[in-house]
Formats: C-alpha cells, structure tokens, sequence
C-alpha cells in the first residue's frame, strides 16, 4: 500500500542548501520517507522554481507537487490557458466527472476572469499561460511541466491563484479506489515539477501573439 504525502514540511523544516544572487536551493529531509528540494532562479525577468520530491525510502510513495502563486486581480485582469476539460465535483465522497470546458472557461485567448466564482481543476493544458493586467501595463507568462492546473478566482477578492498541479491532487475527497491524480513513486524515483514566471510590459506585445505565451 502506497505511502500518501500531504503537506510537506512545515515553513521551519526547509534549510538552506545553497545561495547566490539570484538563486536559492532549500532541502527538506523530515521522515526516513522521502527528501525534498526547492531551487530558485532569477534571470532577469524570469523567475524559475524547480521543486524534486524523491521517495528514499522502501515503500512505494502516493503524492503531488503543486505551485500555487498568488495573483493581484484587477477588475480588468484578463488570463488566457487552454485546456480541453474540467473536473466537477458531485459531493464530499465521490469522485469528480471530467467534463469539457465551456465556452466561457476555455481562456483560448486573453478573456476576462469569470464574473462568477470559479475554483475548478483544468486538465488537457498545454503548459502555457499569460495573465495581463491592462490597468498596470504589464502581463505575466506562465510555463510549466504539467497537463493541469487548479484556477481558484472569486469576484469579491482582490486576488486570485493559477496553481500547477497534479491531475486532480486538489480534490482532497477523491477516493484512493478512484481517480486520485498523485504520482506513486517506487524507491528511488524522484517526481519533478518545473515552472517559470516572466514579467513583460504590456505594451509591447503585438495583437498576434497576446493570448500566446511568449516563447
């Protein structure tokens, strides 16, 4: 029976492996389980977080990894994602039903954060996302090694959160009989989760390519 990991470590459990100028490796090692490493990176404008969980240990290990930043939301906050499909949930206990994305959730192309309140996983993503803030002239390009992410955005708040994920590791009330979406590492293995972050001005993308992730 697999070992399932939830929650890491805590703040306090990361140590400084190594530090630059503009990179920071942290390591975890808390249970005779498995070991943990976060690597940052700073490259001008683009931030890149690597995070390894490796099962060191001698019993198969049940887990995820998910980047979950915090985004400011404007009203004019407008976020492009493609992906094919959503996972609904029915009710504490059962499993979720994949089901296309709606029109009005496919972020094809630039689109506004939904008026009404979102907080769903999306599978079928290609690894590619670009939040724009109009207002503030900017945008964010997101990439990632992952076909899902969890978009958790509600209009009375002032934020909202684009989290690469683990299929379906959001949904806390997936049996482990269903789809549970964690990776089940054998000894030895090491799960990898790899995303990057660039910051661009707003102005100087072209009609052409804003919807797209900037190479």
């Amino acid at each position: 029976m697999p070992i399932s990991v939830t929650d890491i470590a805590a703040t306090n459990d990361w140590l400084i492996d190594s530090s630059a100028e503009r990179s920071l490796r942290l390591i975890t090692e808390t249970t005779k389980h498995y070991r943990a490493i976060q690597t940052y990176e700073l490259d001008g404008p683009t931030l890149h977080i690597a995070v390894d969980l490796e099962n060191i240990g001698s019993t198969p290990l049940q887990c995820g990894i998910e980047i979950r930043p915090l985004l400011v939301r404007d009203p004019d906050t407008r976020i492009s994602a493609p992906a094919g499909g959503i996972w609904i949930a029915r009710g504490s206990g059962n499993a979720p039903t994949l089901v296309p994305a709606p029109f009005a959730w496919q972020f094809g192309v630039a689109y506004p954060l939904p008026a009404k309140p979102v907080d769903h996983t999306f599978t079928g993503w290609g690894g590619k996302a670009l939040v724009e803030w109009p207002a503030r002239q900017f945008s964010l390009a997101i990439l990632g090694n992952t076909d899902c992410y969890r978009l958790r955005a509600f209009p009375d708040e002032d934020s909202f959160s684009f989290q690469v994920m683990n299929d379906q590791s959001g949904h806390r009330y997936v049996r482990d009989d269903e789809v549970s979406g964690l990776t089940v590492l054998a000894a030895g293995e090491t799960l990898s989760r790899r995303v990057c972050f660039k910051v661009e001005r707003l102005a100087s993308l072209s009609k052409t390519t804003r919807g797209s992730t900037p190479s």
